[in-house]
């Protein structure tokens, strides 16, 4: 049933008002919007007084200029030289890595690549001057060579653009190359920025393409549909295929089945007008791939951009989709562009966040701010039904999603997606023999906080042996570090709440072959001392599996080049 299918087993993001997958979850469980902000920070960045004036309703991300450069080894004056969009990408990796339980040694150990889409700004004449770094590292073809750097990938690495649904499409892209089999894992996903450096590109930016809807809301399908706001964005996945996902214990989140593409071609009127025909010969490549029918869909994630043209469409696209299904319940209608607006490069991405984040929550999101259908789309004559408020799931249900992302160069993306519904195996016993918990961070407080961000997972984890495995087999391995032998749950909790307890060592960490123990003491020892450690040499054949728990906690460092006010 899931031969040539795709797991989702780990996942980062940054968006605005929801920088984590529990802020983004209770946003769209609210059927909520991102507020607009004043944008005085950001306008304090570019020396720029008044920039609500020219972000006017776009959502943007906080705090653009904090980067931890020590955790990834990078020097203050080479970040400086770095585009946001390329910093973005860095910490939302290490974050999807991470929540994958993965460290850069466990993750090297495979053929890993990504496939990214990120906007290209004009960050780099904020600087005082162009050097060879500035000038190669706005290079959007470059963000991947730091990944592939940074987190020794050796696999497919490389960025692709197809406008809106560049980031879809990197998903895509990325599946295939699991398919083939010319990678084990791959990232994939997207970034986009808003960034006017000036008057002129703030009115380019605000031009009527980029104008809000009514109202400043963006909603699709609704009666009061106007258009949509721009928002910033930031969201990647960790993909594997599901056969070596479930094997190897990796967490997943749902399982893509099927995938498709489209080009308009010459059957819009224009390059830009969105194509019916053209976007239902995607969604059949998908479904086709996936082996499904309409009476196997649950929901819809639209791409909707709540124009007239955008959402009859997709509307028009669905009904032949679905025409002559007798399942007599409805296909859920859904559109997270009424959260946070039109994320461009990162709109495909988003979609399938959300979607993710349903699963998981076992619930299907409402389209914020919707009140009633727009009567010409006919939506209840396609089998289509907007959800209105958070609807519960059973968790047992399986749960068919399509994802309809569409690009301003004509590139129509449909994506299948299945929730994944585990097996109901004999939980693995909690170890009774003598246990230990390794923990590193650049900086003394930030393994502090690291820990007490690890006991609270210990205190409300009812999957204690999964956990102490991801911790201690998915972490980098830093130059502050901590080293914790216990006998039980009760024992190593005991240590995490007394600071004193914990003993911490700064020590350099070493390169090369990582070394396997069968002695905690010598295994702590040689930890200690910097040791590059092979920590799955451990736990082999012992069946515990990776959980999303306790990311590290990056540094906030202002890393800004300082600009002269501007009149």
């Amino acid at each position: 049933m899931y031969e040539q299918t795709i797991a989702v087993v780990g996942m980062g993001l940054r968006y605005p008002s929801a920088e984590t997958k529990e802020a983004l979850c209770s946003m769209l469980e609210q059927g909520i919007s991102a507020p607009v902000g004043d944008h005085q920070a950001r306008g304090d960045l570019l020396g720029i007084p008044d920039y609500h004036r020219f972000l006017q309703s776009i959502r943007c991300i906080d705090h653009l200029d904090w980067f931890d450069n020590s955790y990834f080894g990078l020097v203050k004056p080479e970040v400086m030289e770095m585009p946001p969009e390329l910093r973005l990408t860095m910490l939302c990796a290490a974050q999807t890595v991470m929540d994958g339980g993965y460290s850069t040694e466990k993750l090297s150990r495979r053929r890993c690549g990504a496939v990214v889409s990120h906007t290209t700004g004009s960050y780099r004449h904020l600087l005082p001057r162009t050097t060879f770094l500035s000038f190669f590292n706005n290079m959007p073809g470059m963000t991947c060579g730091y990944l592939a750097h940074y987190f020794r990938l050796n696999g497919p690495v490389y960025h692709l653009d197809s406008t809106c649904s560049s980031s879809l499409t990197a998903v895509a892209a990325a599946c295939n190359h699991l398919l083939l089999g010319q990678a084990d894992l791959m990232l994939a996903g997207g970034v986009q920025i808003c960034l006017p450096i000036n008057q002129q590109e703030a009115r380019d930016m605000q031009s009527n393409v980029l104008s809000l809807g009514a109202e400043q809301r963006c909603i699709p399908f609704d009666i009061h549909a106007a258009g949509f706001y721009s928002g910033e964005g930031a969201g990647f996945v960790l993909l594997e295929r599901y056969e070596d996902a479930v094997k190897r214990g990796d967490h997943i989140y749902g399982i893509i089945r099927g995938y498709g593409m489209q080009s308009n071609a010459d059957l819009s009127p224009t390059i830009y007008a969105p194509n019916a025909q053209a976007q239902l010969t995607a969604l059949r490549q998908a479904w086709d791939m996936a082996g499904i029918t309409r009476e196997d869909l649950t929901e819809f994630e639209a791409h909707g951009a709540a124009t007239k043209q955008g959402d009859a469409a997709e509307v028009q696209s669905m009904t032949q989709a679905l025409t002559g299904r007798e399942k007599p319940e409805p296909v859920y209608l859904t559109a997270v562009k009424s959260n946070l607006g039109h994320t461009g490069c990162a709109a495909g991405i988003t979609s399938l966040l959300k979607m993710l984040c349903a699963f998981q929550q076992h619930a299907v999101y409402p389209i914020a701010g919707f009140t009633e259908p727009a009567p010409e789309l006919k939506l209840s004559e396609a089998h289509l039904e907007p959800v209105r408020r958070t609807i519960q799931m059973e968790p047992a249900k399986r749960r068919i999603a399509d994802i309809g992302s569409y690009g301003l160069n004509e590139l129509n993306v449909h994506l299948v997606l299945e929730n994944y519904i585990p097996e109901q195996d004999a939980p693995v016993p909690e170890e009774s023999r003598t246990c230990f918990l390794k923990c590193s961070g650049c900086t003394e407080d930030a393994l502090r906080l690291c820990l007490e961000q690890i006991r609270q997972a210990v205190q409300e984890t009812n999957q204690f042996g999964d956990l102490i495995y991801t911790l201690n087999c998915g972490r980098e391995d830093l130059a502050y570090r901590c080293f914790l032998r216990f006998q039980d749950r009760q024992t190593l909790l005991e240590q995490l709440q007394d600071p004193d307890a914990v003993r911490v060592v700064k020590c350099r960490p070493m390169h090369g072959a990582a070394k396997a123990f069968s002695d905690p003491a010598q295994l702590g020892q040689a930890y200690l001392t910097g040791d590059a450690i092979d920590w799955c040499s451990w736990y082999q054949n012992a069946g515990y599996r990776s959980i999303p728990t306790v990311i590290y906690p990056f540094a906030h460092k202002s890393i800004w080049p300082k600009v002269p006010e501007q009149s």
